[in-house]
């Protein structure tokens, strides 16, 4: 009986991951303190006119929406190539641009900053 139940804990853990080094999702504060390897995060993107584009871990609901934190700088992401919300056409607000549902970020961290890789749902 022991090695049975031995037999379904170890492939669960395994299965768990060690909090994304072997490319499986990690927290945005996890992957804050991973610099210099490659990690999968996921989050809301939030790109203000004029400021850093952000991995965030919740979205405000104001208009636009704010970034919670914590949050990650995204470099290197082509905002034009996703699906994002925009408030350009409201001259009452700040342009903005951001994602109506979370995305998943593979990439490298440095300082704080994640360099994109790849970008997917």
């Amino acid at each position: 009986m022991r090695l049975a139940l031995l037999a379904l804990v170890v492939p669960a853990l395994a299965a768990c991951g060690d909090g994304g080094h072997d490319g499986g999702l990690m927290s945005i504060q996890d992957a804050l303190r991973a610099d210099g390897r490659t990690v999968v995060v996921e989050g809301g993107i939030v790109a203000m006119d004029g400021g850093p584009v952000l991995l965030c871990s919740a979205l405000m609901e104001s208009y636009p929406p704010q970034c919670g934190e914590p949050a990650l700088e995204l470099w290197g992401l082509d905002l034009d190539a996703l699906e994002l919300e925009t408030s350009a056409g409201d001259p009452t607000v700040s342009p903005a641009r951001w994602s109506g549902r979370p995305l998943r970020v593979r990439g490298t961290v440095q300082n704080g900053v994640l360099t994109v890789e790849s970008v997917f749902p």
